[in-house]
């Protein structure tokens, strides 16, 4: 081993007495060996001082530092002064790497003096194994320009490796957001004129948690973490503003901002109006308010996209109103089931279409989850002749029967509207629950 290890891992956990173990586990099976681990515990209460400690008792290179909580940016923060491998990573608590990636992310560092290396990132659990489709571009190219527009779309930081004196020197830190801090991080050390390269030859494996497991942060919805969404791609949008100021010779500066100005449209869009039965009003409105403001800086092209892409609902301007939306209902969805609907329940509300309507029969009132019960969209009908009169109250166009208690795939209505039917992908995923997709009679 050489005096100073060739790459230094960061790690922040907070109470990750699940997941902690597989995440060193994939350090310690590395090709290269010649690396630092720097674990920062960020005042966890469970387990994970004492799983972090019985691996450094095997492996010294592994160290912990505890810090009272204070959130993931800090403790990023805190340990990257203290990195002295030549190259740095930034991994989370519940991720991996395959045992390749570090090795591979320094071949190609020092093969071509990059400073910034971008690998492949896979998405797994809760029922998800796919690659990022903007990581895959990226880590095929030989050498990215600093406003390639595929950066704006991965900004995850486990599929990344910095040269550690030029992030050092920068003093680039994580932003103290709870949600997309790694872009503002991540487009701020781009903006340095950074050397950028990818490689194939390193993957990051991000969890997707089920709900059982614990939702992660960019899989919940609440308007602390719009805000803070909304903070970070507006600090992107200034510093990118900024960045072109100071490079005359670049000539995509609008076209580049107005791509800043749809993502962020679109993320609010997919990852919290799309979930609307499960945000509450002043959520709603604040989402509302934002979509409007980022409509009246936009292009007509730039709407216009924005528009194609959310063809199954409309988003220009964007309806906030619950009872309104409840009265529109597009989709009627007749659970068909006298028993225990908890499951179906749950995850039609999840879904990623908002204009629907559910009718449930009287004697499984008690298995809809407390949150659900009064909303606008539910309905509880007499088990006697349920189907019938459930029917004569329907209001929406497509009629979804679902007659056992499993979960429903979160796209299956905005198919049904964009394309009119149920790809078998989909229903394929859905545990093989049967459905009835009908336009007349209902049996």
């Amino acid at each position: 081993m050489s005096s100073l290890p060739k790459i230094t891992v960061i790690i922040p956990a907070y109470n990750s007495e699940k997941f902690i173990a597989q995440t060193l586990d994939s350090l310690v099976n590395q090709t290269m060996q010649d690396i630092e681990v720097i674990v920062v515990d960020d005042g966890s209460t469970d387990s994970t001082c004492d799983i972090i400690t019985k691996y450094h008792i095997d492996f010294p290179y592994i160290k912990y530092i505890y810090q009272e909580n204070s959130g993931v940016s800090a403790a990023r923060n805190k340990a990257i002064p203290l990195a002295t491998g030549e190259y740095v990573v930034f991994l989370d608590a519940d991720d991996v790497y395959t045992p390749e990636s570090l090795e591979g992310f320094y071949s190609k560092a020092k093969e071509t003096d990059a400073d910034l290396v971008i690998g492949r990132l896979k998405s797994f659990g809760a029922g998800v194994s796919e690659y990022n489709e903007y990581a895959e571009k990226l880590s095929k190219k030989e050498s990215i320009e600093t406003y390639d527009l595929d950066l704006l779309w991965n900004f995850l930081v486990g599929n990344k490796c910095y040269k550690t004196k030029k992030l050092q020197e920068s003093g680039i830190l994580f932003p103290k957001l709870k949600y997309s801090e790694e872009g503002v991080f991540f487009t701020s050390f781009v903006y340095t004129g950074a050397k950028i390269v990818g490689t194939q030859s390193s993957t990051m494996c991000y969890r997707r948690h089920t709900k059982e497991e614990g939702l992660s942060v960019s899989q919940s919805v609440n308007i602390d973490l719009v805000k803070n969404f909304i903070s970070s791609l507006s600090a992107i949008y200034d510093i990118a503003k900024i960045s072109f100021k100071k490079n005359k010779t670049c000539k995509n500066e609008n076209e580049y901002l107005q791509e800043i100005l749809y993502k962020t449209a679109h993320i609010l869009i997919f990852q919290f109006y799309r979930h609307f039965w499960r945000v509450d009003d002043e959520c709603l409105e604040y989402i509302k308010k934002e979509l409007d403001r980022l409509c009246s800086m936009m292009d007509d092209k730039t709407k216009k996209r924005l528009s194609e892409f959310n063809s199954d609902i409309c988003v220009i301007p964007v309806n906030a109103d619950k009872q309104d939306v409840a009265d529109n209902a597009k989709i009627s969805v007749f659970v068909k089931n006298f028993g225990d609907v908890s499951k179906t329940i749950e995850s039609v509300f999840e879904s990623s279409y908002p204009f629907f309507e559910v009718f449930v029969p009287k004697s499984a009132e008690q298995f809809i989850p407390q949150e659900r019960r009064f909303l606008q969209n539910l309905y509880v009908v007499d088990d006697k002749s349920f189907m019938k009169n459930a029917k004569k109250m329907s209001r929406g166009k497509y009629k979804l029967v679902i007659s056992q208690n499993h979960f429903v795939d979160d796209r299956i209505f905005r198919f049904l509207v964009r394309f009119n039917k149920i790809p078998d992908f989909v229903k394929t995923k859905c545990f093989g629950l049967l459905y009835k997709v009908v336009n007349k009679k209902i049996s």
